[in-house]
């Protein structure tokens, strides 16, 4: 192009009367330059295509909190074992000479799993109804949460100690008779009462028996 115009400049400086003038063209680069610079820009597109990879590889997407959220759902479906879905029972009493083990047994009679979590409230009571005897007080120990399925059973135990082994409760002067216990479940407040016949320490200050949390063993 810079010659073209040089060219018409020296026409018109020696007086030529131009009438035409050929068009001037960019000169075209070389085929061989052209597939050069063909091949480099494809070389440059993979290798970008790779560093992408890489980086998709060191830092994969991350979800959208589907799996979270249905996990959370799931956790608020399992509804809490209630006194009204559950059969509570006492099971077979066992221990030896100083005590002796009560098992409270709780199956769900639902068509769904609950969950339970806690002590249950336990208190010896007479033939009038009344309480009697010391608290029952709890083990302290961790705390399970408990999944019951349909038709299954968790166990909570009462372990008392048998009276005339300690000083304030020699029988039978210093023991009373009891009728039955007492028991509320956990996150409940609809007590059960259940047939058990027994003898405990007059005196309430002393710590005659303990239970275990749903689902825990007896120490």
């Amino acid at each position: 192009m810079h010659n073209c115009r040089y060219a018409l400049a020296r026409r018109r400086e020696i007086g030529q009367s131009v009438r035409h003038v050929q068009r001037c063209v960019r000169p075209k680069r070389p085929v061989g330059m052209r597939r050069q610079l063909v091949i480099g820009l494809a070389v440059l597109a993979s290798a970008c295509s790779g560093v992408n990879a890489a980086r998709s590889a060191d830092h994969p997407a991350t979800s959208t909190g589907a799996t979270s959220t249905a996990a959370t759902a799931a956790a608020a479906v399992l509804r809490p074992c209630r006194t009204e879905g559950l059969d509570v029972r006492l099971g077979t009493l066992s221990g030896g000479m100083s005590h002796n083990y009560i098992p409270i047994v709780l199956t769900n009679l639902t068509r769904s799993p609950c969950a339970m979590q806690g002590y249950p409230d336990v208190s010896f009571i007479n033939a009038a109804g009344d309480p009697t005897g010391p608290r029952v007080t709890r083990w302290a120990d961790h705390v399970p949460r408990v999944t019951i399925d349909p038709g299954r059973s968790a166990t909570a135990t009462i372990v008392q100690m048998n009276v005339g082994l300690y000083a304030g409760c020699s029988y039978p002067t210093q023991t009373s008779p009891t009728t039955a216990l007492r028991i509320t479940l956990p996150g409940d407040t609809r007590p059960v009462v259940l047939h058990d016949p027994t003898n405990v320490c007059t005196s309430r200050t002393i710590a005659q028996s303990v239970v275990t949390p749903v689902g825990r063993p007896a120490p």
